[in-house]
């Protein structure tokens, strides 16, 4: 199921993915919206409670993140990720445009080596993080992920806390090719972005992780 999610950002069903949903019911098989057959899926109990709201979770998330790169220069693409903070594992909400390879990576990710603090959350948990230059970079949570991050072609990001009241339920990164200085003005529009999902993410964080990690 998650193979719709991945290939389809304008939620229009290609042929594979048409043939594959005609297989497990033939009276699906014209449904284009795939918001619209996931409902479908879950009233005919073919997949069950925790799997859509993780899937229809994504849909959203992705169309939030397409948004939200349009106020950033071009070549910037975000992730929105979710903290389970009993495993201390970061889970992917959506990341539509980030280089597969970081996708690969942060999705499960253990981030206990990017907790400083006896609280247990990451230090990107509590304040902005921002790094203009991830090869030169110094800190601690650049230097732990650098490898990777370079590998991903990812040379600078700026991460923002996602809280509702003192409860840190995950954090969204913005992610750019080349270094960057991000200035006070990215700061402050990356939180007023991100401002408006997460009341919404605090309702669905607990079963999208419980769902994510049996996938």
């Amino acid at each position: 199921m998650d193979r719709i999610v991945t290939s389809l950002k304008t939620f229009q069903l290609s042929k594979d993915v048409r043939q594959t949903v005609s297989k497990i019911n033939r009276r699906l098989a014209g449904q284009k919206n795939v918001s619209d057959l996931l409902q479908q899926l879950y009233r005919e109990e073919m997949i069950g409670s925790e799997h859509y709201i993780f899937m229809e979770t994504k849909l959203r998330l992705n169309r939030i993140c397409a948004s939200i790169e349009r106020h950033f220069e071009d070549d910037v693409c975000l992730g929105i990720y979710l903290f389970d903070q009993q495993e201390k594992r970061l889970w992917v909400g959506a990341d539509p445009n980030v280089p597969l390879h970081y996708r690969e990576y942060a999705n499960g990710l253990c981030v206990a080596a990017d907790i400083n603090g006896s609280d247990g959350v990451p230090e990107y948990g509590r304040r902005i993080v921002s790094i203009h230059d991830v090869e030169s970079s110094e800190h601690f949570v650049s230097l732990n992920h650098r490898r990777d991050l370079l590998k991903s072609n990812i040379r600078a990001f700026c991460t923002t806390p996602l809280v509702i009241g003192d409860k840190v339920i995950g954090n969204a990164n913005l992610y750019s090719p080349r270094p960057k200085q991000w200035s006070a003005d990215d700061h402050s529009k990356l939180r007023r972005q991100v401002a408006d999902i997460e009341h919404r993410l605090l309702e669905v964080k607990e079963r999208f992780i419980q769902a994510a990690s049996t996938l």
